[in-house]
């Protein structure tokens, strides 16, 4: 029956937590060392630091997919390494921390050195530090790297990715086509105009934190830089949100808004079909804009 088992849950379990001798009989009748050893997908979402560390009884070399939920109260540094040495084959990552990427980035840079079969990463808000991109641009299968926000974590803090500047080397990023990261729109524009940046994704959305007077200014420049060096993409979004979090706190919040002209560069992205903008202040765009930007825009998807 175990040899069936290819998708497991780990929820909190009220109390009724898993105890090794409820296995005594599956760990005398096995046929392999491995309690599940056709499991392709783990998902541990347990808020119980017991039932959590037991799961790792269910990591093993073939699994494909693992969705992990880290309770507040165990360290990630010591789990990096037990998926590190267990599932190194794993292809689909998605890895939620209540706490601060800082205080475990070189863990976790370490751990995502070993796992070169990836073709899929998702981690929360504000993780994709400069050293962890750097070390994503070297995995070789790599086609997804995604930032998501989650309800039950932590306040976020955007200062943790900053400066965004990777160092990549040649050769970066050879299968990469979705990217969501969070860098203000100065250091996106950078990171796409140095050399070996991921020029050939087709999906790229971008959370920015500030509320910087310029930033009018700073999306018409990013738009234009990204417009002459990514010139495949198909799906852009720009969600634009207050820094509330302290470098940005006490700025002008009634800058300028944004207007049509600062939004244009659109339009010469030769494969672009879709566009999102979001922004705290309302869009400075009229009837007429939208007009001109239908009749100028053949690919937009309606």
């Amino acid at each position: 029956m175990a040899s069936r088992v290819k998708y497991l849950t780990v929820k909190y379990m009220y109390g009724h937590w898993f105890k090794e001798r409820d296995l005594g009989k599956v760990a005398t009748t096995r046929q392999t060392f491995h309690i599940l050893p056709n499991l392709i997908q783990l998902t541990l979402t347990t808020i119980n630091e017991d039932e959590f560390w037991f799961s790792v009884i269910f990591l093993h070399p073939m699994l494909q997919r693992l969705v992990l939920e880290i309770p507040k109260n165990v360290p990630p540094k010591r789990f990096f390494l037990e998926i590190s040495h267990r599932s190194s084959k794993l292809c689909h990552l998605d890895l939620r921390m209540p706490i601060h990427v800082r205080s475990v980035e070189a863990e976790l840079t370490a751990m995502l050195t070993t796992l070169t079969n990836l073709k899929t990463v998702i981690v929360p808000c504000y993780c994709l530090s400069s050293s962890i991109i750097a070390c994503l641009s070297r995995l070789p299968n790599l086609g997804t790297i995604q930032s998501q926000s989650y309800s039950n974590r932590e306040i976020e803090r955007p200062a943790d990715v900053r400066p965004f500047c990777p160092v990549v080397l040649e050769g970066a990023f050879p299968s990469l086509r979705n990217l969501s990261c969070d860098a203000i729109l100065r250091d996106i524009s950078s990171f796409f105009a140095a050399t070996f940046a991921p020029v050939n994704i087709t999906s790229l959305h971008i959370k920015t934190a500030s509320i910087a007077t310029d930033m009018a200014l700073s999306v018409f420049k990013c738009l234009t830089d990204l417009c002459h060096t990514c010139i495949r993409l198909k799906h852009l979004s720009l969600d634009l949100t207050m820094d509330r979090t302290g470098e940005a706190r006490g700025l002008d919040e009634n800058s300028m808004p944004i207007s049509f002209k600062d939004i244009c560069p659109i339009i010469d992205f030769p494969h672009l079909v879709s566009f999102e903008l979001t922004h705290y202040l309302p869009l400075d765009i009229t009837d007429d804009d939208i007009d001109r930007l239908a009749r100028n825009w053949p690919s937009l998807n309606p």
